[in-house]
């Protein structure tokens, strides 16, 4: 069903819904003498939870109420607790009824999804989000807060994204959209950003915190599902390596997957479909940015990567009420914002079949997030063993197992860090592989006889001017090389 399109009741729409008065519900809800079998009223009970019912509420949601109040309801309806010889009450009749009628799986607020109760799939949800309507007009204030994060090459994608997220949310459809990361210093307006698209998509307090789940730190995460927007932000994020790629895996799982499993605590998991998008808020300080997953083929076009700059706010800021002004008028511009999304059109350059928007990656966070990974710690060791010293400026050649065993050897200005680094068989060809996809004019390989050989270039700023004469047996003995393993173990290396 579309989340657009609950039910109150299956069975009597007529009933009012829009009172939490329990003389309201009781009336709306009473035997006549038209009806020999009146349809449960919309009060709902949760198996997992046995002495959890629902009714509706004045705010149009759902409140969580106990069997004693249900029964006090149903009387007050005229059902008859008195119980006949040989038979039920008609209170208890009902109550059965309601037990096997309207029984749901889930219950909560789900992300995307109008209050009310969905039958086919068993799901009572208890809040609705609201979303900003377009309205026609200007967004003088916003529109300079949004150039001066993003500026003019990252904007597109940035509207991009917002008009997508927007299709999702208006539709009421699941519509795959990338993580949105933005990367700036401290007091440039990312929280902001953030605090504008959620009221745009739902509400200023719909917004999940799912960084711990998603890093393994617990397996609960019934808190993600009551916001549109998830969001990580000024949390201590790890940069250990399987935390990194645990968080990759979450966010591959957020971005491409429409159903996901909601677990909450001392409850049986059930499957259910969220309306999400993602945030990540980071400084842009290397260590904070080093928390990223590695960005490799299966992640890359599921992140969008943006650096935001920092400059003067539109409004002043420099005090409680001033904020609150700026905040006030931010969000009184975003129902003319949106007209501006629904009106315009993505770039045909810039279309994804997928993701309605491609993917971006700011150069600068790319070149920042490559310096984290193995691999390119792995080029560091490489141009400081065989380009950093004045000995060798050729293009190094041979098996990855070669290249290991030089940069261990003790000789090795780092071998140490080498040893830690390529401590497992195998390593060392791996990170050759990642090196070639992202450096193809430094590292490449051809295969011979089944194996490959693998080419490093020198890195720019290597000359012969700056070699020196050294006998071979000495380079041989310094840079590992036996007599006939390499093809520039010979005299022609020590040439001045």
């Amino acid at each position: 069903m579309n989340p657009s399109t609950p039910m109150n009741s299956n069975m009597n729409p007529t009933i009012n819904t829009a009172s939490n008065k329990p003389e309201a519900i009781a009336a709306a809800n009473a035997p006549s003498e038209t009806t020999a079998n009146p349809a449960p009223p919309p009060i709902y009970y949760v198996p997992s939870a046995p002495k959890d019912y629902f009714i509706p509420n004045a705010a149009g949601g759902y409140v969580r109420v106990r069997k004693s109040t249900v029964e006090n309801l149903l009387i007050a309806g005229g059902f008859s607790n008195k119980t006949p010889q040989g038979g039920i009450s008609e209170v208890d009749e009902m109550l059965i009824r309601i037990q096997t009628e309207h029984a749901v799986e889930y219950v909560g607020s789900l992300a995307g999804y109008q209050a009310g109760y969905y039958p086919e799939i068993q799901s009572l949800i208890i809040s609705s989000p609201v979303l900003v309507e377009p309205v026609a007009g200007t967004w003088p204030i916003l529109n300079q807060l949004m150039d001066n994060l993003f500026g003019e090459e990252q904007l597109p994608y940035v509207f991009g994204w917002l008009k997508t997220a927007r299709t999702q949310y208006r539709d009421r459809t699941w519509v795959s959209g990338q993580a949105f990361v933005l990367c700036g210093p401290a007091g440039a307006g990312k929280n902001l950003f953030r605090l504008i698209v959620s009221v745009m998509f739902g509400g200023e307090k719909r917004v999940g915190h799912p960084y711990q789940f998603m890093t393994g730190g617990t397996t609960f995460n019934s808190d993600m599902f009551a916001g549109e927007i998830l969001a990580i932000e000024d949390e201590s994020e790890s940069r250990k390596r399987d935390a990194r790629i645990k968080f990759g895996s979450a966010i591959k799982q957020i971005v491409a997957n429409k159903d996901h499993r909601h677990h909450r605590k001392y409850e049986e998991a059930v499957h259910v479909s969220p309306l999400w998008r993602l945030i990540v808020s980071l400084n842009d300080n290397p260590e904070r940015i080093a928390v990223l997953p590695p960005m490799d083929e299966d992640i890359e076009d599921k992140i969008m990567l943006f650096k935001v700059r920092k400059h003067p706010m539109p409004m002043p800021t420099s005090t409680a009420q001033e904020q609150a002004a700026f905040k006030a008028a931010l969000i009184a511009e975003l129902p003319a914002f949106v007209h501006f999304l629904e009106n315009w059109e993505i770039p045909e350059e810039l279309k994804s079949s997928r993701f309605g928007v491609k993917h971006y990656h700011h150069p600068e966070l790319i070149w920042d997030l490559d310096q984290t990974t193995p691999e390119f710690k792995l080029l560091e060791m490489i141009d400081e063993a065989l380009f950093d010293t004045p000995l060798y400026c050729k293009d190094w050649e041979g098996k990855s197992e070669e290249l290991a065993r030089l940069l261990k050897q003790k000789e090795s200005p780092c071998g140490f860090e080498a040893r830690k680094l390529l401590e497992y068989p195998g390593r060392c060809g791996t990170y050759l592989g990642r090196l070639e996809k992202k450096h193809p004019t430094r590292i490449s390989f051809r295969t011979v006889n089944g194996h490959r050989i693998w080419t490093v270039r020198i890195p720019a700023g290597c000359t012969a001017k700056h070699r020196t004469v050294v006998s071979p047996t000495m380079y041989q003995k310094l840079l590992g090389f036996g007599p006939n393993t390499h093809p520039a173990a010979d005299a022609s290396v020590a040439a001045a």
